[in-house]
């Protein structure tokens, strides 16, 4: 059985996905992705990094979301 952490991360990063209109985004995952399959790579969180992904999938998990554009705009 699959982890539901796991599952709940996969239909976060999709509902992204699917909301962008970004290519460059979207060709930036992709290489990403590739090369992770590819290379195996790892690269440790800090502490800060993994409580803000635990924050994150407790927000989804809560259905506390928002859009892609509104996000970006946060991000400035």
């Amino acid at each position: 059985m699959v982890d539901m952490n796991v599952q709940a991360a996969k239909l976060e990063l999709m509902q992204l996905i699917l909301e962008s209109n970004d290519s460059a985004l979207l060709d930036s995952l992709r290489e990403l992705l590739t090369s992770y399959k590819e290379e195996k790579v790892f690269i440790p969180l800090t502490p800060d990094e993994n409580e803000a992904i635990d924050e994150g999938l407790e927000d989804f998990e809560n259905r506390r979301l928002s859009d892609l554009d509104d996000f970006m705009k946060r991000l400035g």
